[in-house]
């Protein structure tokens, strides 16, 4: 019903048709609760957000926009479906315990049970067979355990904080870069509505940051990007490369389009 509208027709439609109960991603919601400028919808009682982190800042901006509405964020994929979901106790920054019936593992590089922060694992009876043509289904183990190609770690009481996917991290002057947790830092700075980072090679460092940022083009803004990236991971992470774009390419989920950013700014472009 929604599929193709801009976001304001998008918020007058809810309205009009006395929905009650919203799906989307971070990306969407976000768009949504804007297009409200300032109004609240009391009629939507329930909204699931799945697709990526939701992040705090987009959190309030949905509270305030649909003040009767109780959020639920889960994470997931279409191979393993639901991991993890939030709870009325859970805490800040987190996706939630483990969903009912699924069991959650932290693995180190070596494939090692660990306390700390390293590749998600799961296992339940929700696990996909594989794919219909004959493709392989991710990493699986014998166990009946299957990875969520993400990295994260889990608190004393089971919930699960995330830090990005295992295949976005790079390595830069053998510091190791999410390129999630350094986008989060950047999105919170005033004027910047977006951000990515991408790896291009560098013979010195193994790896340098390029930073994308969806801003009108300000040399003011310069000094800010970096000092954000130092107080986010140190000077080591201070990109030489800082592109302004007016819109980043997204996908229609709403995540960001890494291969047209790769082709555009990154090692292929």
């Amino acid at each position: 019903v929604l599929e193709g509208m801009p976001a304001p027709a998008q918020w007058r439609q809810l309205m009009n048709l006395n929905v009650s109960i919203i799906y989307g991603t971070p990306s969407q919601l976000h768009l949504l609760s804007k297009a409200g400028r300032g109004g609240q919808n009391e009629m939507v009682r329930l909204i699931l957000c799945g697709g990526g982190p939701l992040s705090d800042a987009t959190l309030a901006m949905v509270e305030e926009a649909f003040p009767a509405a109780v959020v639920r964020a889960f994470y997931g994929a279409a191979e393993t479906s639901f991991i993890s979901m939030t709870r009325y106790d859970t805490p800040p920054g987190s996706v939630g315990p483990a969903y009912p019936g699924a069991t959650i593992e932290i693995r180190n590089a070596d494939g090692i049970k660990t306390d700390g922060a390293g590749e998600v694992w799961v296992k339940s009876p929700y696990l996909s067979d594989g794919y219909a043509n004959g493709a392989e289904g991710g990493k699986r183990d014998g166990g009946g355990f299957a990875s969520a190609g993400e990295i994260g770690w889990l608190d004393e009481e089971g919930n699960l904080f995330l830090e990005g996917r295992a295949d976005r991290r790079f390595t830069v002057a053998d510091h190791s870069l999410q390129p999630e947790y350094l986008e989060t830092a950047l999105n919170a700075l005033a004027d910047v509505k977006g951000s990515a980072v991408l790896p291009v090679s560098d013979g010195a460092r193994g790896n340098r940051p390029v930073v994308i940022v969806e801003a009108a083009e300000d040399t003011e803004l310069l000094p800010r990007i970096r000092d954000c990236c130092v107080r986010a991971l140190g000077q080591w992470a201070v990109p030489k490369d800082i592109h302004f774009i007016e819109k980043l390419p997204r996908l229609t989920s709403g995540k960001l389009d890494l291969r047209t950013l790769a082709r555009q700014f990154g090692e292929d472009g």
